[in-house]
């Protein structure tokens, strides 16, 4: 929307230009969604952070140095940025990995659920995770693994031409991302991410993780 003359929109004008963009991105977004739930065709791209997210922070200060695989199994977004991340980390120093990652100060708690050598934390982080972030565009986030100084996420996209796009929604927050591969799914191959033990989650958790299923 334009207009050959400068300012002739007044303030409530573009207020309300301004929410009719939104609920128009929003429409389009619901639409490449459903579509994508529908298709069977689907593309698992693996996107490279390398900054801006606390575990790619521990593991560039060496926090992982003892770990022979760092895997998030799990993502349960709550309020704000906050979000509940589920870890697999396969290391002998459990007391160790969960101390530092406790020192971060975006991490709010870190539990031991299981011990053993792979180990599984429950980790509260109080700032934007790209899992959380993918989800909330409908994306299903399959893996990400911390290997050296980056994580990779492996993301279902329903076309190739969304890839770009998913990386521009993510590179404001957590910097320069790049994709390491594209792969085209078979239906047999196909998985819906991670499941999560629910016992594991607190009343608040619940709500959240239902309120996020049935919308």
């Amino acid at each position: 929307v334009y207009h050959d003359q400068s300012g002739r929109f007044d303030d409530t004008e573009q207020r309300l230009l301004g929410e009719l963009g939104d609920t128009v991105a929003l429409a389009i977004h619901t639409l490449e969604t459903q579509s994508a739930l529908s298709s069977d065709r689907v593309f698992e791209a693996k996107l490279q952070i390398r900054g801006g997210y606390y575990l790619v922070d521990v593991a560039r200060s060496g926090g992982f140095r003892d770990c022979e695989g760092v895997v998030v199994q799990g993502t349960v977004p709550l309020e704000d940025d906050t979000a509940v991340q589920y870890l697999s980390i396969q290391t002998e120093e459990a007391d160790e990995v969960r101390d530092r990652l406790a020192n971060h100060a975006a991490v709010e708690d870190v539990t031991v659920v299981d011990g053993g050598n792979s180990v599984r934390l429950q980790v509260t982080v109080t700032e934007p995770v790209p899992e959380a972030i993918l989800a909330q565009r409908g994306r299903v986030v399959q893996s990400t693994t911390v290997e050296g100084t980056s994580a990779t996420v492996a993301v279902e996209v329903p076309a190739k031409e969304e890839i770009r796009a998913l990386v521009n929604h993510l590179e404001p927050t957590f910097g320069a991302v790049s994709v390491s591969a594209i792969s085209e799914q078979t239906e047999e191959r196909v998985q819906r991410g991670p499941s999560i033990e629910t016992e594991l989650l607190t009343d608040k958790q619940h709500a959240a993780l239902k309120a996020a299923y049935f919308n």
